[in-house]
């Protein structure tokens, strides 16, 4: 689950630059909240 999460950011760096900056930032806050 975790590696489809990363090669989904990944296919968005290629599309929208900001949008990965945004899947960064959600994927930080699952973590805190799930760790």
């Amino acid at each position: 689950m975790i590696k489809d999460f990363i090669a989904y950011i990944y296919l968005d760096l290629k599309k929208n630059w900001w949008q990965l900056i945004i899947s960064v930032a959600l994927g930080f806050i699952y973590g805190y909240f799930f760790m």
